[in-house]
């Protein structure tokens, strides 16, 4: 078994339970996310979004816990693929940069200030200066998903994000 971090310093695996136990308990922050095979950390940010932090060693014992299936649940985008898609995005800065080089989206979405998705079609397009908006491309890349997503000040930070590996397939 691997070091789980850069800075690990065993890899003596936990067999303690310990983290397993607090699990179960609702109210405990320490959650077990099984199709991951990950613990984590839940806890709310001050906006009231959900978010978890991974836990890599156990928190009594100090052992490494199971191993991750994130990496297991994504493609891998092979170099010339992520080369190819460098490329592809190279220039695009807005949203209307998006539209001209790849045309409608898969998916475009506006996201209120509450963090509530608001299809654009339902709101006719409209998009206040609260507010972000965010395209999806599928078609690009039989690898990732690129997402274009452009805040209040109509700046485009892009993400390429691997697909998921359809579990019925694999």
């Amino acid at each position: 078994m691997n070091k789980r971090t850069y800075s690990s310093v065993t890899n003596v695996q936990c067999t303690c339970g310990v983290l397993g136990e607090l699990s179960k308990e609702p109210e405990n922050p320490i959650k077990f996310d099984a199709a991951l095979n990950e613990f984590h950390i839940e806890y709310l940010t001050p906006q009231g979004k959900k978010v978890a932090i991974v836990i890599y060693h156990c928190t009594f014992c100090g052992g490494t816990l199971p191993e991750s299936r994130r990496d297991k649940l994504s493609k891998t985008i092979p170099e010339s693929e992520r080369q190819r898609l460098s490329q592809l995005i190279e220039g695009v800065n807005s949203i209307d940069d998006a539209f001209r080089a790849f045309g409608v989206p898969d998916f475009d979405d506006i996201i209120s200030t509450e963090g509530v998705v608001v299809n654009s079609e339902e709101n006719n397009g409209d998009l206040s200066r609260e507010n972000e908006r965010s395209l999806t491309y599928q078609r690009l890349s039989e690898y990732a998903d690129v997402h274009i997503n452009s805040s209040p000040d109509g700046v485009a930070r892009i993400l390429v994000v691997p697909k998921k590996i359809d579990a019925e397939k694999s």
